[in-house]
């Protein structure tokens, strides 16, 4: 595959063949993923939502990786938070990532965004080293926490 040979844009309209795409993705981007189609819901509110831009590279028609960018206002600045960035186990390392990364620096740059932060698991050496690759570095200063707040209805 060329990387000439792929598409990144903006997904704007559900349809359910991008669901099952999206969904297909998910099996490469955690254990926890299906490759079950994406529900409906979920897609639909990913798209109607105004602080989440969602990515996807396409290739013969097919989605072949995605990234969700969420823009963040806070009271000092507005910033980048990448959500999700995947691609397709069988065209790792064929320069989908690299483009997919381009699209989110050219949108950050666009809405005038200062940086973008994100997360990643630590024994991802191979993502760690293409996030430095494009100008990422892990942050020392602050620490990732998290809080996990039970759903209604359960005790």
């Amino acid at each position: 595959m060329n990387v000439d040979e792929v598409e990144v844009k903006i997904l704007t309209e559900y349809s359910p063949e991008a669901a099952r795409g999206l969904g297909r993705l998910t099996k490469f981007l955690s254990k926890d993923g299906t490759g079950e189609p994406l529900p409906e819901v979920l897609l639909r509110k990913i798209l109607a939502s105004n602080d989440h831009t969602l990515l996807v590279a396409v290739s013969g028609g097919k989605i072949i990786g995605a990234a969700i960018v969420v823009q963040i206002i806070g009271i000092l600045r507005e910033k980048a938070y990448l959500h999700e960035i995947v691609v397709d186990e069988s065209v790792m390392g064929k320069g989908v990532a690299d483009a997919l990364w381009d699209k989110i620096e050219a949108l950050c740059q666009e809405r005038g965004l200062e940086f973008m932060d994100f997360t990643s698991k630590y024994d991802r050496h191979r993502a760690h080293a293409f996030y430095e690759k494009h100008g990422a570095y892990i942050r020392t200063e602050t620490a990732p926490y998290r809080v996990v707040f039970k759903k209604k209805g359960t005790s």
